[in-house]
């Protein structure tokens, strides 16, 4: 078996970690490899496998790991993939690794960078769609540990009281979910995704709170919130007109669930993007 020693030599001595972003073809390999730093990885899209030396595991989007330097792996997509394989990919040394165990680590039963491992875990796709904006809107010219933490505590709060990940959602869900993404955003409800699911309404909400932690339905809105908020930062459209758009009956019940999810009106919300210096939480 050749394995290939991936060292840290990449990591700016500027900058505390480092950020990967990876979209890996069908058909495409990383051979085996071990690294002299720490990993942190969240699948974002595809079914990419993680290679060990004697097996291979599916891995799917909402699925982070955690690899210690140790650890003997590497990725592949098979050919017949109907997409590419995506993950967002931090690395950091070990001086970053030992700070951030002791400032949190004392939260975990067990700490999730096992010697020698990959060690995954189920995300929500809320959480792993906030982790993909963080990463997205993080400035490049500041790559500090603090900045460091505010990625990975999202990532590690959630997984603190999880069992490492022992099977995937079923593929019929992952199915619904895709499927859903189709649609414009204000047909996400939650009468669309049973009908995607071709299952019972209380075994979609079962399934569904098993591997996200949450209810279909704050789920589905969600996602129709944070579309929302990509509107009021980007557009001019009045408020009303972009509740309507995302699926709100009306206005006051716009108002009620963005202030729940976000802390802020949304007037004041786009204030606040548009101009931190003066915004108010209104």
């Amino acid at each position: 078996m050749e394995v290939e020693d991936h060292h840290a030599s990449h990591l700016s001595r500027q900058y505390t970690y480092d950020i990967g972003l990876w979209d890996l073809p069908p058909g495409r390999e990383l051979p085996l490899h071990t690294h002299r730093f720490f990993e942190c990885f969240v699948v974002t899209g595809g079914r990419p496998l993680q290679t060990f030396p004697t097996e291979r595991k599916v891995m799917g989007r909402g699925e982070v790991f955690f690899v210690h330097p140790e650890c003997v792996h590497g990725f592949a997509n098979p050919a017949d993939a109907e997409e590419g394989a995506r993950w967002i990919n931090l690395r950091f040394d070990s001086r970053c690794h030992e700070q951030l165990r002791s400032t949190i680590g004392a939260e975990f039963t067990t700490w999730p960078w096992i010697v020698g491992a990959s060690t995954g875990f189920h995300l929500s796709y809320e959480i792993c769609d906030a982790f993909e904006s963080l990463v997205a809107n993080l400035p490049h010219q500041q790559r500090r540990l603090m900045d460091l933490m505010a990625l990975l505590c999202p990532l590690l709060a959630q997984v603190q009281d999880q069992d490492p990940v022992g099977k995937r959602p079923p593929r019929w869900f992952e199915k619904a979910i895709e499927a859903l993404r189709q649609h414009e955003v204000a047909a996400w409800h939650l009468e669309t995704f049973i009908a995607h699911c071709h299952r019972s309404r209380d075994y979609v909400a079962r399934v569904f709170q098993e591997h996200h932690g949450t209810t279909t339905t704050r789920w589905l809105r969600n996602q129709r919130l944070e579309e929302a908020a990509q509107i009021l930062k980007f557009g001019d459209a009045p408020i009303i007109d972009v509740a309507l758009e995302c699926g709100f009956p009306s206005l006051s019940v716009f108002y009620r669930y963005f202030r729940d999810h976000f802390g802020c009106s949304p007037a004041a919300f786009r204030k606040r993007w548009r101009n931190p210096s003066t915004a108010t939480l209104a």
